[in-house]
């Protein structure tokens, strides 16, 4: 088990006692706002998305790259922002029509797709040239994103940023936001790691939930 899925399903447990708790809805209370049916069919969505992942990742490193559902849940925003520690590379953007969205991918395999581009491994905060390969990384996963949606409603990714800081996602969203969580657990020969996908729900899924019941 990943130390942020084991972060997560201590959240759930109770198990942290920061500060920042006082903050968030309870799990019932977060729980009761998609149904298992609609939880189901956003992770069916997801598996052809992992599908993909796999097949991009693969292409990009020359090597193969498992990318398989790890878990889906509904949280607090803040509660991600919790998990991701001091550091982070992720991707805010707004999935037109629907509303904000952030990609969060782990350290290591964010280090490990930026060196399979480049064939350096980042040391530290992101130089230039990193976050130029990085966003040619997000731009096919953006690609494959709104394919993914497709299916229910036309969208379009608009407004990405790269965000490295991850209290500055508070600009985005706010802690208290409840949230759909999807995260894919991708193998590399010498990296694994999370990529994360965090839909507000009132934010972008609310006007698409009659769809997700279909």
């Amino acid at each position: 088990i990943t130390d942020q899925k084991k972060c997560y399903l201590d959240i759930a447990c109770g198990l942290q006692k920061s500060s920042w708790r006082k903050e968030a809805f309870t799990t019932m209370e977060v729980a009761m706002l998609l149904s298992k049916d609609q939880m189901r069919k956003i992770e069916t969505l997801h598996k052809d998305l992992a599908k993909q992942t796999h097949d991009h990742y693969t292409d990009h490193c020359g090597v193969v790259a498992d990318s398989d559902i790890a878990f889906v849940d509904q949280t607090t925003f803040g509660e991600i922002i919790q998990s991701l520690g001091d550091r982070t590379v992720s991707y805010t953007f707004t999935l037109a029509p629907l509303g904000p969205v952030v990609i969060s991918y782990s350290l290591p395999i964010a280090y490990a797709l930026i060196e399979y581009a480049l064939g350096s491994k980042p040391d530290g905060d992101l130089n230039e040239a990193e976050r130029e390969g990085m966003d040619k990384i997000f731009k096919r996963d953006l690609q494959n994103i709104e394919s993914m949606w497709g299916s229910i409603v036309s969208v379009k990714g608009e407004d990405a940023q790269l965000e490295t800081n991850p209290n500055a996602l508070e600009d985005v969203l706010a802690r208290p936001t409840t949230t759909n969580l999807i995260a894919f657990e991708i193998h590399l020969p010498h990296a694994s790691g999370l990529v994360e996908f965090s839909y507000p729900i009132h934010e972008t899924l609310e006007t698409i939930i009659p769809k997700l019941s279909n």
